[in-house]
């Protein structure tokens, strides 16, 4: 009698879950969640950076192995290899931009191609070393990895433009969008008592990419033109150095500086209360291999403007108002209509009530187990 075929082993890093970029760690931990939910033929082999990650005490049944590393490159490209090796696994999954340098055949995340299409960006921002290291990185892993995992069609097709041998490999897999949040009773942002109007919203981390300057030279404009607008609130956090080189000049120019509110950093209280007392919600970034903010704000009711420019149409799917990014005038115009136009308001919720249902994140562990199968050469 054949003895039974033992199930293949496939690593799978808990890491990137506590990555201090937030978008990047929500999707690991949501989609690492979504996969280990799946009946899957394969064991699955975590490794976390540390007990307190809170994968490890979630699947703390799948018996976690901790590598610890100095820095987030350092550990994924070097220190995870060897331990998977070690535990004889056949395939492992690197779910965020680096893999390993050697050892086991590996499929990876790939979020963005943000460092190639906009790399003058970095070097403009003093981060030159940085982009050259995260660059290499990621030719390395396009290298190297059996399958990519994209957000978009976007993404997937400028890849596969700038990497001909790579096109084969790269898979889109949108991300899920958790369902909205109740707003917190009785809650209420230090940073907003003066906020007694419905606001124009923005949330993410600032730089030249995500464009919020524009969007405050925009604003300032309309001030001087004496065009009535609502509040504009920007969340997410800022590197003091940029603050000061791009932001504080931005504001200056504006009459009303006073309007814009400009909180950093704040508590997942504090950003479920702006989704659901804003008026609306505005995208102005220059790039993005998604831009969940904007199918996050759809599933809290709000109209959405973004930009017309790389995966955003795609993401918003119709949904949404676009406008230029890099034109002054043109955002400043779709600003005027989101807050203006009631009735264009009520339309896009309307559409954005159905977009935001259409991602999921069984849907993207669907394929992403799909193409683990794929490549372990194991039925779909």
């Amino acid at each position: 009698m054949t003895a039974p075929r033992p199930k293949p082993r496939v690593g799978i890093d808990f890491a990137p879950a506590c990555y201090p970029a937030p978008g990047t760690a929500r999707f690991v931990a949501e989609q690492t969640r979504a996969l280990l939910r799946m009946d899957v033929p394969w064991a699955w082999v975590p490794v976390a950076e540390d007990p307190k990650n809170p994968l490890v005490e979630e699947f703390a049944r799948l018996e976690p192995r901790i590598v610890p590393g100095a820095s987030i490159w350092k550990r994924s490209t070097f220190a995870v290899g060897p331990v998977w090796q070690r535990e004889r696994c056949d395939l492992a999954f690197a779910t965020a931009y680096f893999v390993p340098v050697h050892g086991i055949p590996v499929v990876a995340n790939f979020f963005d191609s943000n460092i190639y299409e906009h790399f003058g960006t970095w070097v403009k921002t003093g981060r030159l070393l940085n982009a050259l290291l995260i660059r290499a990185l990621s030719d390395f892993a396009i290298f190297r990895a059996k399958k990519l995992f994209v957000l978009s069609q976007y993404c997937a097709g400028y890849l596969a433009r700038h990497f001909k041998g790579a096109a084969g490999k790269i898979v889109a897999a949108a991300p899920g969008c958790s369902p909205p949040k109740p707003k917190p009773e009785g809650h209420r942002p230090d940073w907003a008592r003066d906020l007694t109007e419905p606001f124009l919203l923005y949330v993410g981390t600032f730089s030249e990419n995500k464009n919020q300057r524009r969007l405050i030279e925009a604003y300032g404009l309309l001030q001087k033109e004496g065009r009535p607008l609502p509040p504009l609130l920007i969340l997410g956090p800022c590197d003091p150095d940029y603050h000061e080189a791009a932001l504080a000049p931005a504001l200056k120019s504006c009459p009303r500086p006073d309007r814009i509110l400009l909180p950093g950093r704040v508590s997942e209280d504090d950003l479920i209360w702006a989704y659901h007392e804003a008026l609306a919600y505005v995208q102005p970034s220059i790039a993005e291999g998604f831009g969940m903010p904007v199918i996050e704000a759809m599933s809290y009711g709000l109209p959405v403007a973004c930009s017309n420019t790389t995966s955003l149409p795609e993401t918003a799917g119709g949904a949404a108002l676009l406008f230029d990014p890099v034109s002054l005038r043109s955002l400043g115009e779709a600003l005027l209509r989101l807050a203006g136009d009631e009735t264009l308001r009520r339309e896009l919720r309307h559409k954005a009530a159905t977009r935001w249902k259409a991602f999921t994140w069984e849907a993207n562990a669907r394929v992403v187990s799909q193409q683990i199968a794929a490549t372990l050469g194991l039925p779909a």
